[in-house]
């Protein structure tokens, strides 16, 4: 796999399993440096990740993910890298929680 997404949790790195060579777009706006009130960051746009057993172990955990209901406010530092090289850092947030009778999964982005 190219594509790799890691999360520093409580000071430790840790590897969130993907979906087979996943895409993760980032979108990077150009900066207006007259206008103070505006703020443009660099973000991903939303990618899915599977309930695997190590995803939902860190998740719940920290997201205090039950069923669909989660803290939306939490945040944690990630980085993107592909093929060993760091592409993008930023702070990793749950947006929804994906569950059906053959599957889970855990919808994210990144600012």
């Amino acid at each position: 796999m190219n594509t790799s997404l890691i999360l520093n949790l409580n000071g430790e790195w840790k590897t969130v399993d993907l979906y087979e060579d996943i895409p993760i777009s980032v979108v990077i706006q150009e900066t207006d440096v007259t206008d103070f009130q505006g703020r443009k960051s660099p973000y991903s746009k939303q990618f899915s990740v599977p309930g695997t057993n190590n995803n939902n172990k860190v998740f719940e955990e920290y997201f205090e993910v039950n069923g669909t209901d989660f803290d939306p406010l939490v945040k944690i530092d990630s980085v993107v890298q592909y093929r060993g090289t760091d592409i993008f850092n930023g702070t990793l947030r749950l947006q929804a929680v994906v569950i059906n009778d053959t599957f889970m999964e855990y919808q994210l982005y990144i600012i």
